[in-house]
């Protein structure tokens, strides 16, 4: 363990551990898909009583609980705010998934509430109409009351865009895993190692004003869409260089 350098929030318990307590870092996951793939492992402080308890979990406490899915488009929602179209694709298509008895459930609950022996899905022209509104909330990135507060990580990216006026673009690792790179400015080194820039960063940066979509991939089936290209939005409180200089 090593001693806090100043305060931070216990990943488990949510208690504050003040600076100059000891603590620890674990390594911690957004969802269970991430779970094993060192490129999505994120360290998270964890408090010494904690510790002492053998008290530790890979993944946020939400996910715990049987009415949230825990994968796929829609990790981290509850079921019944999924579409019936995503329901029925799945349930189709995804026997073999380690979650497969809540799909199940989650169909047959659906199912319970109807007076016919299947869901309908809406039409493809519904469903146009349904992503078109999808795309329009996505444009509409919130814009902080504050100055948003930013990692040197995320700087660089943000930087990089508007001094090279450049886009970011997405590549695929592997089944529902992705990471982002430069449309242009290939020298650029995000971390000592490596060009690619993590999709945590691509999020952050979003939920913070400072990317705008300009790009999507729709899926007709699955009724969806997703950004598959971002550009910068200029925002003057942000400091594009670390110290202000």
């Amino acid at each position: 363990m090593s001693k806090a350098n100043k305060d931070y929030e216990c990943f488990e318990c949510r208690s504050i551990i003040q600076k100059g307590q000891e603590y620890a870092r674990q390594a911690r996951y957004e969802s269970p898909m991430d779970v094993g793939r060192q490129h999505n492992a994120v360290q998270k402080p964890i408090c010494s009583a904690c510790i002492s308890d053998n008290k530790y979990s890979f993944i946020d406490n939400k996910y715990n609980n049987l009415d949230i899915i825990k994968f796929g488009m829609y990790s981290g929602i509850n079921w019944d705010k999924a579409p019936d179209d995503y329901i029925i694709y799945i349930y189709k298509n995804s026997k073999n998934n380690r979650y497969w008895n809540e799909i199940e459930k989650e169909y047959n609950r659906r199912l319970k509430h109807i007076e016919v022996n299947e869901i309908k899905p809406i039409s493809d022209n519904e469903a146009l109409e349904h992503i078109k509104k999808l795309k329009e909330t996505l444009l509409n990135p919130c814009k902080l009351k504050n100055t948003p507060q930013i990692t040197d990580t995320m700087r660089i990216v943000y930087k990089t865009l508007l001094m090279n006026k450049d886009k970011i673009k997405r590549h695929k690792y592997d089944y529902n895993s992705f990471y982002w790179l430069f449309e242009k400015s290939t020298d650029v080194l995000i971390s000592r190692y490596s060009k690619e820039i993590d999709n945590r960063t691509i999020t952050a940066l979003y939920k913070r004003g400072l990317l705008m979509p300009v790009k999507f991939k729709d899926d007709i089936q699955k009724r969806t869409t997703e950004v598959i290209e971002y550009e910068a939005i200029y925002d003057s409180r942000v400091l594009l260089n670390r110290w202000g200089n």
